[in-house]
């Protein structure tokens, strides 16, 4: 599956970000099944390799972010001190057979000189539908 591509409804996607891409964005499209699994949401999950860039005292990660916007709400997931970005959406505020657009956002790349990429890190995005936390 390639990003800007099919829409699926579980999925799971594999690539590296480059250097030149900072600012880019991906997109990943989400369909949604008709009818709704019953007593599940939908979890988006982003994850990356990020060796930490050392700069004065301090170790930073590349900034990966994660949004989706359904018929009702905006979502993002935008933490800086970690490689993993998570989105939960309640199945209520989705549309049966419609299609939804996962977005990935590079924030900042930071790539050490001399990294064991080179110039990239490798990212995952993944979706399925997961039950319902208990009240």
């Amino acid at each position: 599956m390639d990003p800007n591509n099919n829409s699926v409804a579980h999925g799971i996607y594999g690539g590296a970000l480059y250097n030149s891409e900072a600012g880019t964005y991906k997109n990943f499209n989400i369909a949604i099944p008709n009818p709704k699994p019953a007593g599940k949401h939908l979890k988006i999950v982003l994850t990356w390799d990020s060796s930490p860039y050392e700069s004065s005292d301090i170790n930073e990660l590349s900034d990966l972010d994660l949004s989706f916007q359904s018929n009702s709400q905006y979502y993002s997931s935008v933490s800086y001190e970690s490689n993993v970005e998570i989105i939960d959406i309640n199945a209520s505020h989705l549309t049966a057979g419609s299609t939804y657009t996962a977005i990935v956002s590079p924030y900042t790349l930071r790539i050490p000189a001399g990294s064991y990429n080179g110039d990239h890190i490798y990212y995952s995005i993944a979706w399925t539908w997961v039950k319902d936390h208990a009240d």
